[in-house]
């Protein structure tokens, strides 16, 4: 198979990519090393258009047994400025307390900036006109 068409060959050079412009170290010099390491560690998974390569250390480069394979929330969940809201003793993220109670994120994101508490963010109804929706007071 030619590398173009592996279904790893994109994410090696995106991999490649952020070593030269961020300085991240990559142990892998060539594609059939990184391949035959990834195969052989962390497989390739059957939903791999879904998938992303992911540090499990940020402190450590693209290396064998620092990566693993994660969905993009997962991935999201990792930014530091991803907003946990603990309610009801649950933990999820801003955008995921949105789409279970069905209010949007920029809804949710300017209440949690306002200072509103975690049950107020979730359970006040905002008032929608036409397709916009606004937050109402507190």
């Amino acid at each position: 198979m030619s590398q173009k068409l592996h279904p790893l060959f994109k994410r090696f050079c995106n991999m490649r990519q952020e070593h030269l412009h961020h300085g991240i170290d990559m142990a892998w010099v060539g594609f059939d090393s990184f391949v035959e390491d990834i195969e052989s560690t962390i497989g390739i998974p059957h939903d791999l258009d879904q998938k992303i390569l992911l540090r499990k250390d940020f402190n450590r480069g693209f290396e064998p047994g620092n990566l693993e394979w994660a969905d993009r929330q997962t991935q999201g969940r990792r930014f530091d400025s991803t907003h946990l809201i603990q309610y009801q003793g649950r933990s999820q993220t801003l955008r995921e307390w949105g789409r279970e109670v069905g209010i949007s994120y920029n809804t949710m994101i300017t209440r949690y900036n306002l200072g509103w508490t975690p049950e107020q963010i979730i359970t006040t109804r905002p008032i929608k006109i036409g397709r916009r929706e606004y937050v109402t007071r507190k």
